[in-house]
């Protein structure tokens, strides 16, 4: 009798034991309020696809000095989802990208300021649109960026 109450307690236990591990091993990561990962960059595999940048404001002219808050509006051929941009950027930084005032635009924006010098924006090969259809190969849009020496006259602190 005393060796079938032992089986039985030890059998509770053991099961006591894989339902608190099972439990534990289903819990969600807790966050403590920081920051979510950084959205996907990475383009999946490229299939042949008719998307294609038809033009980008301001035009590339690396000569040209740009704001540190300059935002880049780029225009394709198709219509785009922000989502569907995969990017890199040089040297790295945060940035935006959300739609444009039309479907087949998206403004690019940096989350606080462009480093001064010459910042390198990437769209990648495999970016797609909302019907599917992908970047054949890379676009690359560089600008320069050059911090104003005098501040603006109706500037306040």
């Amino acid at each position: 009798m005393k060796k079938i109450i032992l089986l039985i307690v030890s059998l509770l236990i053991i099961l006591i034991i894989v339902f608190v591990s099972s439990l534990l091993l289903k819990r969600e990561p807790i966050n403590n309020g920081a920051q979510p990962p950084p959205r996907q960059t990475t383009p999946p595999t490229t299939k042949q696809g008719s998307l294609s940048v038809t033009s980008v404001e301001p035009t590339q002219n690396i000569n040209a000095e740009r704001f540190p808050v300059q935002q880049v509006k780029i225009s394709f051929n198709q219509t785009i989802n922000p989502d569907g941009i995969f990017y890199s950027i040089s040297p790295a930084q945060e940035i935006e990208i959300r739609q444009g005032n039309s479907e087949n635009e998206i403004i690019i924006s940096p989350s606080s300021a462009w480093e001064e010098g010459i910042t390198t924006i990437i769209l990648l090969a495999g970016s797609s649109s909302t019907t599917g259809e992908y970047l054949n190969r890379d676009f690359e849009y560089s600008l320069r960026v050059k911090f104003p020496n005098t501040l603006p006259p109706d500037f306040t602190e």
